[in-house]
C-alpha cells in the first residue's frame, strides 16, 4: 500500500481521572474537535490506564500543518485543565499509596506515547480504519448523558462482543469453542467462575438485552448501543478476522488485560448457554 506522504498520523495523550473522562469527552474532546483544528483530517480514540488514567487520540493531520495542530492542541486543552482541572479521588489516591511506579500526573499532555491506530491483517484496511474512526463518533453517542468509567466501558465491551457472535455474521460456534479452551486456565487461575455466579443476574439482563436488539426490538435505553453495535455486526458479515477485531475494541475501550479476560469468559459461558437452548446444539 502507498503511504501518503502529505499527512501524518500524531499520537496524543491527554492525563485525566476516569473519573471525569465524561466532563473531558463532552466539554474537552467535542468542542476541540468541532473547531476546526488545523489540517485535521481524522481521528479516533481510546481509552487506557497504561502510566495513569487517559484519553489517546489518533489524529491524521496534513504533514505541512502539524506544527499549528499541535499548537493548537496544547493552547486548548492548557485552558480546558485551567477551567476543569481532573481531581485525585479517593481511589486514585489510594492507588498511589500502593504503586510501585508513579503514574504521569493529571492534567499532562503527551506527544507519542499511546498509539491505537487498528490495522486490517487483509481485506480493505481503509474501511477497517473508517470503521474505528465511526466507532469513535458512536462512543460520544453511548456515553454524552451519563458520566463514565472503566466498569461502563467494560459494559459496552461485553455487548459488543455478544452484539458480534449473536448477530450470526462470524461462526459464533466455533469461536466460542476456541474460546472455552483458551480461557480454560485463565479462569481458573482469575477465579473467573465465581465471578459469573455473583454478576450472574447483570449478565442476564445484558444478555437479553442483547437479545432484543438482535430481533429489533430493543428498549429505547439501549439504542445508542444497538446504533454502535450495527458498525462491528454490518463489518462482521464481511468475514473479518473476529479475534483481531475484539482486540482491537478492548484497547479501543481500555480494557485491561485481566479485564480482556473476564470479558472472554462471560461471553463463552453466555454463548454456551445460548447455544444449549438451541435445538441444533451439538454440545462442546
Amino acid at each position: 500500500m502507498k503511504i501518503d506522504t502529505q499527512e501524518r498520523w500524531l499520537f496524543l495523550s491527554i492525563f485525566y481521572p476516569q473519573h471525569q473522562w465524561h466532563d473531558l469527552l463532552l466539554k474537552g474532546l467535542y468542542p476541540f474537535f468541532n473547531s476546526s483544528p488545523p489540517g485535521l483530517k481524522d481521528y479516533l480514540i481510546h481509552f487506557g490506564t497504561n502510566k495513569g488514567d487517559h484519553v489517546g487520540l489518533s489524529c491524521l493531520v496534513s504533514a505541512g500543518q502539524c506544527g499549528a495542530f499541535i499548537s493548537r492542541f496544547n493552547d486548548f486543552f492548557t485552558g480546558y485543565f485551567q477551567s476543569i482541572p481532573g481531581l485525585k479521588s479517593y481511589n486514585d489516591e489510594l492507588a498511589t499509596t500502593e504503586q510501585v511506579y508513579m503514574n504521569i500526573p493529571f492534567n499532562t499532555l503527551c506527544h507519542s506515547l499511546h498509539q491505537f491506530l487498528p490495522q486490517a491483517a487483509t481485506g480493505d484496511r481503509a474501511a477497517y480504519r473508517y470503521l474505528w474512526s465511526q466507532s469513535t463518533k458512536q462512543l460520544y453517542l453511548a456515553f454524552e448523558t451519563d458520566p463514565f468509567d472503566l466498569e461502563d466501558l467494560f459494559s459496552a465491551s461485553l455487548y459488543l462482543t455478544l452484539l458480534v457472535l449473536l448477530d450470526g455474521g462470524v461462526d459464533a460456534r466455533a469461536y466460542t469453542h476456541e474460546l472455552g479452551k483458551m480461557v480454560e486456565m485463565d479462569a481458573v487461575r482469575g477465579g473467573y467462575d465465581q465471578r459469573y455466579k455473583e454478576a450472574g443476574g447483570m449478565l442476564n439482563e445484558i444478555y437479553e438485552d442483547c437479545l432484543s436488539i438482535i430481533r429489533g426490538s430493543p428498549n429505547p435505553r439501549l439504542k445508542a448501543i444497538a446504533d454502535w453495535s450495527l458498525l462491528f455486526r454490518n463489518y462482521c458479515a464481511l468475514g473479518p478476522n473476529l479475534p483481531m477485531l475484539l482486540s482491537h475494541l478492548y484497547f479501543h475501550l481500555g480494557i485491561p488485560v485481566n479485564g480482556r479476560g473476564i470479558i472472554s469468559y462471560f461471553t463463552q459461558q453466555l454463548m454456551k448457554t445460548h447455544f444449549q437452548k438451541s435445538a441444533s446444539y451439538n454440545g462442546f
